[in-house]
């Protein structure tokens, strides 16, 4: 899969633009990144792949492999998410989602990106379902991205999606400004998070396709550089926690 971002020489963020969002800078060396058989150093997004390995964001699986060209579901998606922002406390005493009981992996970071607004349930006929194992659409899980530097980050900046639509398979009569597709869409393309792909004189970005988990590790190692500060000057990433909200 190929999101047509190319890379930076110089990775942005700076101190300063890590202590704006809160966070504290460990002076420790980050742990190795795990060796994926499936992800050589030929993939596009080996740099990021490793990176979010090495920061404890992103796992794979005990055979070795990450899988990189399979759906990402919602309940990694949550988990990659909240392990970025370090892990904050999660109150579950409420419950509140009959989908996700004790015991499941990924619960805590499930309640977070449920009560921070990050990833949005449905009602069921027993309670708000979270829906683990449903596969995120593009769209869906930029709109996760999104909600994180909004919701949780909480970093100033303008609001997008009003004009004319990013990429031109979203017309805004599809996604209406409403539904935060929209703002997503621009947000992600004018933030440099997605760049999508050009299709003769069409920029397009397919958004109901399934978004991959190689995809979803650039994504989120983009809103890592830009929204929460890591920095090549830091050794990128930051070790795991490095975010404290």
């Amino acid at each position: 899969m190929n999101d047509n971002i190319s890379r930076r020489t110089a990775l942005g963020g700076t101190l300063a633009a890590a202590l704006a969002v809160g966070t504290a800078v460990a002076t420790a060396a980050p742990a190795a990144a795990a060796t994926f058989s499936d992800v050589p150093s030929s993939h596009i997004f080996y740099r990021e792949i490793m990176d979010l390995s090495r920061a404890g964001v992103i796992g794979g699986w005990p055979d070795g492999t990450f899988r990189p060209d399979e759906p990402v579901r919602r309940d990694a998606m949550a988990a990659f998410l909240y392990r970025l922002v370090g892990e904050p406390a999660v109150d579950l005493s409420m419950g509140g989602l009959a989908d996700v009981p004790p015991g499941i992996a990924h619960r805590e970071a499930m309640y977070w990106a449920w009560q921070q607004g990050v990833i949005f349930g449905r009602p069921g006929a027993e309670g708000w379902l979270f829906e683990p194992r449903e596969v995120m659409t593009r769209i869906q899980g930029l709109l996760a991205v999104y909600n994180t530097e909004d919701r949780v980050l909480k970093v100033e900046r303008g609001q997008y999606g009003m004009a004319a639509p990013a990429f031109d398979d979203m017309p805004l009569s599809e996604y209406p400004a409403h539904t935060g597709y929209a703002d997503a869409a621009t947000w992600g393309r004018t933030r440099s998070i997605t760049e999508g792909w050009q299709q003769g004189t069409r920029r397009i970005f397919r958004p109901e396709e399934p978004l991959l988990r190689d995809a979803t590790a650039a994504f989120v190692h983009r809103l890592g550089v830009k929204s929460v500060g890591w920095s090549e000057s830091y050794r990128i990433p930051l070790p795991r926690g490095f975010v404290r909200l």
